[in-house]
């Protein structure tokens, strides 16, 4: 019965236009947009791999592309000069396929009333593709145009060329950046059902500013149906040197698919995602719809084909955080493919992999041997941080070097890929392995890690931030196990290393500091603790408890409100057996992080944006990713880095007050499909093997 459940997915809905909404985000990975509750005006688009320097802030950013506009004309009078006219009915966001439709009446300054409907989808088998369906019924007989323009002109790029080339696709863009460093092309493509009797208009004046436009007119009658179907292909040119004639071949092969075709291949493609779907078993139906639409937005910005894996806010905004890749990719927002979706995780890797050299150099100006990832990682991997940035825009907070590398080391650990092994993880954890012999200064209480900014940014300029320096000693151990696996030898100063690595803790109380000689205060940024979860150090028993403890005890509530580590807080109290508090710190961690409609999610908590309720922008996907690693891996007990997969399951299993349990209904483990159930008071989890 439960594989019946987990297809049973909520549509969100709205039946008015909302006050100051933040519109839908429709993506697959590869392209995103954000669409409003009137889906034929002020789309927005951003193609994932289409950057240049940003007009404002001077560093590497996504740059925007045109989405397609649209209008409606009865008799001469449109929807684009009456908006006024356009009268929401109801718009549902579909979680279980990923699409956006829209139910709504126009009338026009002549009291003219048509009514429609419209879906919008961005495909998950034809990455490119972004579909949307528009089917209209006039009340009255009139001439009914309806029409579409793609315009590059107001944006902050450039058009190289426009033409269109032939009957099979109405245009084509090809644009780049305003500096010139990269391209990307567009095409489109729209077919109309219902009458034989439809005229095309094309009106000229279109091409000569850069427009592409298209109209159909037909002499409409009431009681029949008229569907205009469109299809737009986005290719960056960081995948293809002629991005343009390229989307003009996407266009061509989804027309020999067709449009129902290609939508029964795109629920197909979500419904496989599902199966993966995390269920909460004796959890309020508001907390599951909390996973659903973590797991939902995450799904909408991974794909296996991206080419420039995921920014905190995935493909929904280009000025918030510039569409850089950080550390969250491979800390929070990783977790989830890891275990359900394989094929994304690699690409996620592959787009570190494949800006190795950029590494190597960043390490070599930085004075270090080995590969040194940036803290803000963009097309090329160099660093693109904002110079007015804290951290020494970025070049200070280098636990992102071991971020990446434990990344690695996850996948060949959940996948067991020997090949991966070889030919990917070593050359990365080796790098960075490296980097970490060349960066430690060896002093008489062991190594240590100098002059460095850790998660607290808050914290500039520290001696031995616990995170980085544990981090460091943890990939080291699994460097040297990786060595033997591959046949060869232990590298005795990796070993060194990593058994004397200096982990600052209080002298009076035992517990690991934020850093050495972290000043206490009432209030103290629990970043210690990442170490402990997802990455799975222990000190020692009383040394553990103590660290939880005191984080607990130092106001660990205030920081929930805060993005990253807040969606898995709540695994902390769980260790120390206390249900109440971890139930409270896993709703203050994620539920305020909601808003309507469709339950977007905001970078903080509500609270910080009572007074300044202008400062709400979505979709941040950090907090996501945190809330589902705390998830499959916290709650659940999965320890993922034990060397003998039997060693995995730990317990025992302490969830939330008021949770039964969870159940991860398909996750892959070493390259196999499992069911993994985790229920309260277990000794661990159990696993049920489906191949």
């Amino acid at each position: 019965m439960h594989r019946k459940d987990t297809l049973r997915m909520k549509t969100h809905k709205i039946v008015a236009a909302p006050e100051n909404h933040q519109p839908a985000y429709v993506a697959n990975g590869f392209v995103g947009l954000r669409v409003g509750w009137n889906p034929f005006v002020g789309q927005t688009a951003l193609l994932a791999g289409f950057t240049g320097s940003h007009e404002r802030f001077g560093v590497e950013a996504y740059a925007p592309i045109p989405a397609v506009q649209y209008n409606l004309m009865m008799d001469g009078s449109s929807l684009q000069r009456w908006p006024q006219g356009y009268e929401l009915i109801e718009q549902a966001y579909d979680f279980s396929c990923g699409e956006l439709r829209t139910t709504f009446t126009y009338t026009n300054r002549k009291g003219q009333k048509l009514q429609g409907r419209s879906v919008i989808y961005c495909s998950r088998t034809s990455p490119s593709m972004v579909i949307q369906e528009t089917e209209l019924e006039v009340m009255q007989a009139c001439e009914l145009v309806f029409s579409t323009l793609l315009e590059a002109t107001p944006l902050a790029v450039r058009t190289r060329l426009t033409v269109v080339p032939n009957t099979d696709c109405d245009g084509v863009l090809w644009i780049e950046s305003r500096d010139g460093s990269a391209t990307a092309g567009v095409a489109t493509y729209l077919a109309c059902e219902g009458a034989a009797e439809f005229r095309e208009i094309r009106p000229e004046w279109g091409y000569e500013q850069d427009r592409l436009t298209k109209a159909y007119s037909v002499s409409a009658e009431p009681g029949r149906s008229y569907r205009y179907r469109m299809m737009t292909s986005y290719i960056p040119g960081t995948l293809h040197s002629e991005p343009h004639w390229q989307a003009v071949r996407m266009i061509k092969l989804a027309q020999w698919k067709g449009f129902d075709k290609l939508r029964d291949e795109n629920r197909a493609a979500w419904a496989k995602l599902w199966e993966s779907r995390v269920r909460l078993v004796g959890a309020s139906e508001a907390w599951q719809d909390v996973v659903d639409a973590s797991f939902f937005y995450l799904y909408s910005t991974i794909h296996p084909s991206s080419p420039q894996s995921m920014a905190p806010f995935g493909l929904s905004r280009r000025d918030e955080y510039k569409g850089h890749v950080f550390w969250d990719t491979e800390s929070f927002m990783f977790m989830l493919p890891l275990l359900t979706d394989p094929a994304s995780a690699r690409a996620m890797l592959d787009y570190r992999y494949d800006r190795f050299p950029a590494a190597r150099h960043n390490a070599m100006i930085n004075g270090y041997n080995g590969i040194q990832f940036p803290w803000q990682s963009g097309t090329t991997g160099d660093e693109v941080t904002r110079v007015s940035a804290g951290g020494a825009a970025g070049a200070g907070e280098q636990h992102v070097n071991m971020d990446v590398a434990m990344a690695f080391i996850a996948y060949l650990q959940v996948s067991g890929d020997e090949v991966f092994a070889r030919e990917r993880a070593w050359p990365v954890v080796k790098g960075v392995a490296d980097w970490i012999e060349s960066r430690v200064t060896k002093t008489e209480r062991g190594y240590e890690i100098l002059f460095v900014t850790g998660i607290d940014e808050g914290s500039d300029n520290v001696n031995n931030d616990s995170f980085t320096n544990i981090s460091c000693k943890i990939v080291l151990e699994h460097a040297n196990r990786i060595a033997v696996r591959l046949g060869y030898p232990v590298n005795e100063t990796w070993k060194a290393i990593a058994d004397t690595m200096f982990v600052p803790i209080h002298a009076e109380l035992n517990y690991v500091e934020q850093y050495e000689g972290c000043k206490i205060k009432l209030s103290m940024p629990p970043e210690s603790l990442m170490a402990f979860f997802p990455y799975g150090y222990s000190h020692s028993k009383t040394i553990d408890e103590n660290t939880f403890s005191f984080f607990i005890e130092h106001d660990l509530k205030r920081w929930l409100s805060l993005p990253m580590l807040s969606g898995f807080l709540g695994v902390i109290p769980a260790r120390l057996g206390d249900r109440a508090l971890s139930r409270e710190c896993f709703d203050a961690g994620s539920l305020p992080f909601f808003v309507e409609p469709f339950m977007l999610c905001t970078e903080s908590g509500a609270i910080h944006y009572e007074n300044h309720p202008d400062r709400l922008i979505t979709i941040f996907l950090t907090g996501r990713g945190s809330l589902m690693a705390g998830l499959l891996l916290g709650l659940t007990r999965l320890d993922i880095w034990q060397e003998e997969f039997e060693d995995w399951f730990k317990g025992p299993i302490v969830m939330p007050e008021g949770w039964d349990g969870i159940v991860l209904e398909k996750v892959y483990l070493k390259g196999r499909p499992a069911r993994v159930k985790a229920m309260h008071g277990d000794d661990s989890a159990t696993v049920e093997w489906l191949d």
